[in-house]
């Protein structure tokens, strides 16, 4: 069995909208949405294409 965890995530399009816009580090969110979690995606889809094909 596999596992793929994809943490710290952006949940929001704009984060000084919330009532607290000091607890999120929205650059980053934003930064890490655009690289790190379409890596992210692709791999979830490997992984659907290895158990579609076992």
């Amino acid at each position: 069995m596999q596992v793929l965890v994809s943490g710290d995530t952006q949940q929001l399009p704009d984060y000084s909208k919330t009532d607290w816009p000091w607890y999120f580090n929205a650059e980053a969110k934003y930064k890490r949405h655009e690289t790190v979690f379409p890596q992210e995606c692709r791999k979830a889809f490997e992984m659907g294409k290895e158990m579609a094909q076992a």
